[in-house]
């Protein structure tokens, strides 16, 4: 990935994470900054995975780190009965997932994470 893709993704990241905290900042004690950090965790884990993919991958490798992300999301939102990830987070969460599997290889259009998505 090159330089202008990461700092869109930090973007995202920082957007998603700045959203997240403002629900405490307003008083919303359902999640507190570990799931936060949990959060962050899963997508650098994310990250790690498709950087170990290399060039020219097959598509289902690539699918295959975006299922695993989506599978840990879901089990840490389920474990706060799903207030972690709102609307707006779910746009970022989507966003940064397929732009990041878009620029490791994946060619399919849509969203690819509703198949597995519950947030």
């Amino acid at each position: 990935m090159n330089k202008s893709d990461t700092q869109k993704l930090e973007a995202i990241k920082a957007r998603l994470i700045e959203g997240m905290r403002g629900y405490i900042a307003d008083g919303d004690e359902s999640y507190t900054e570990e799931e936060i950090k949990k959060c962050d965790k899963i997508l650098q884990q994310f990250m790690m995975r498709l950087g170990k993919l290399g060039m020219s991958v097959a598509e289902i490798a690539i699918l295959d780190c975006v299922k695993q992300a989506v599978l840990d999301l879901n089990a840490l939102n389920s474990s706060v009965d799903g207030c972690l990830i709102e609307t707006d987070q779910r746009e970022d969460l989507c966003e940064y997932i397929l732009f990041a599997a878009k620029r490791s290889g994946l060619k399919q259009d849509g969203d690819v994470t509703e198949e597995w998505r519950e947030w």
